[in-house]
């Protein structure tokens, strides 16, 4: 069969520019360590992880540059990122430290799009009960949703070899995730789309900075919340019939109305903030590894003696809407050649478990998930909320650590203090 060379996605073409303008940023790494403790059967596992890396297209990309075409076109290699490296450390007595050392190190090089494989899989082995599953890939491939999708399918093609059983249906190939944004980009509903984010952005404040400045040095406070917080999420979601994340996206832009409005000047009625959009519910893609999510801005505005409840429930809808047309992407809209918008405040809620692998304790870690601009709010937990954390991240020419930590405690005791106002009924 003749190879088949497919245009990048609209998503995808952002990360080649990003490349273009810095070829030596390790920016859009995207690493994740998986610990797996208990009667594992490496053999198996490595299998699985072949098979899993295998099935998902977007890691087995090779890129074709043609001088005639502004982007590059892209072919799926089999089995080019498939293969595992076998690193055994059980006979180091600091094994664990070495491999951190060795997956930070990855996970901090520049990835070249030109003549690199997008993933490298590694398994050290620490003991004969503790291994460590890295995986690295690069952003132009997939998204954190994509990164979780892999996981799991590992885990369960896993748990498939060790009972001998037949494993579901694997993801969608290339060519829906191909077909999907060409569909939306030459249908109805992209010019409605457009349309509704013109004006969106006409009465917004968006800063733009030039393509050539990246944040390469941060400054970050994490901190663990306590689990209350997470229950008390899920009391006010099933109260409210709000989705607990979106609670929790919505009281946090109003954090940061409270603290940046008043000091950046913004017009009083409506500060932006930018938040992602997973692009996935109803979509051919929904559960393809591919880049598909969405950066959006959202412009919060809290009034003046509205309870909490009355600004959740008013939010919500105008968040909704946002979401309804979410598949735009704005990059280039209404903004000159060699610049992007300032995504700046961005929120991030990553509600994923961790993927279950038979008979055995896992413990998940996000290494490198990309760069993004100005101040940063993430939060991780598992799906119920519980095991919740914050990470607030700064540009180091923006923020110091001070202020960071100061914003991070902020927000928690925010959080806290507003969500345990409501009645307990």
């Amino acid at each position: 069969m003749s190879q088949v060379w497919h245009p990048l996605t609209h998503a995808q073409q952002s990360y080649w520019d990003e490349f273009l303008h810095h070829p030596d940023s390790s920016g859009s790494v995207v690493a994740h360590r998986i610990e797996i403790n208990g009667p594992c059967d490496t053999n198996l596992l490595l299998r699985a992880i072949r098979q899993a890396v295998d099935e998902a297209d977007v890691l087995n990309l090779s890129f074709k540059v043609e001088e005639s075409e502004s982007y590059p076109r892209q072919s799926v290699i089999p089995s080019l990122g498939s293969n595992v490296e076998i690193i055994d450390l059980r006979t180091k007595s600091n094994s664990e430290a070495l491999a951190n050392e060795m997956m930070h190190s990855d996970s901090s090089t520049p990835i070249n799009l030109t003549n690199s494989t997008l993933s490298l899989q590694r398994l050290y082995l620490l003991s004969d009960e503790k291994r460590i599953w890295y995986s690295r890939a690069h952003h132009i491939a997939v998204d954190g949703y994509s990164m979780s999708l892999i996981e799991d399918r590992c885990a369960t093609l896993y748990r498939c070899f060790v009972s001998e059983e037949i494993p579901p249906a694997a993801y969608k190939r290339l060519d829906t995730y191909i077909k999907e944004d060409h569909d939306y980009f030459t249908g109805k509903r992209f010019g409605l789309d457009e349309a509704f984010w013109q004006e969106y952005i006409e009465s917004s404040d968006l800063e733009k900075v030039e393509s050539n400045s990246l944040c390469f040095d941060t400054v970050e406070k994490r901190l663990e919340l306590p689990d209350e917080i997470g229950t008390a999420l899920l009391a006010l979601s099933k109260k409210l019939v709000i989705g607990w994340t979106d609670i929790l996206l919505l009281l946090t832009s109003a954090y940061l109305y409270s603290h940046f409005r008043t000091t950046q000047g913004q017009k009083e009625d409506g500060f932006p903030v930018w938040i992602p959009f997973m692009n996935r519910m109803g979509n051919p893609c929904a559960n393809t590894p591919s880049l598909m999510v969405n950066a959006i801005p959202y412009k919060v505005c809290v009034k003046q003696n509205e309870s909490v409840e009355d600004y959740l429930l008013r939010s919500v809808k105008e968040l909704r809407k946002l979401y309804s047309h979410g598949r735009y992407r704005l990059e280039s809209k209404n903004i000159s050649e060699g610049s992007h918008y300032f995504l700046s405040p961005f929120i991030n809620i990553l509600p994923f478990d961790p993927p279950e692998f038979h008979l055995c304790q896992t413990n998940h870690q996000v290494i490198a998930g990309g760069i993004a601009d100005g101040f940063n709010i993430t939060f991780r937990s598992s799906k119920d909320a519980s095991g919740m954390s914050v990470l607030i991240e700064g540009e180091s020419a923006l923020y110091d650590q001070s202020a960071v930590g100061v914003h991070a405690n902020g927000l928690r005791e925010f959080l806290h203090s507003t969500l345990f106002s409501f009645p307990a009924n």
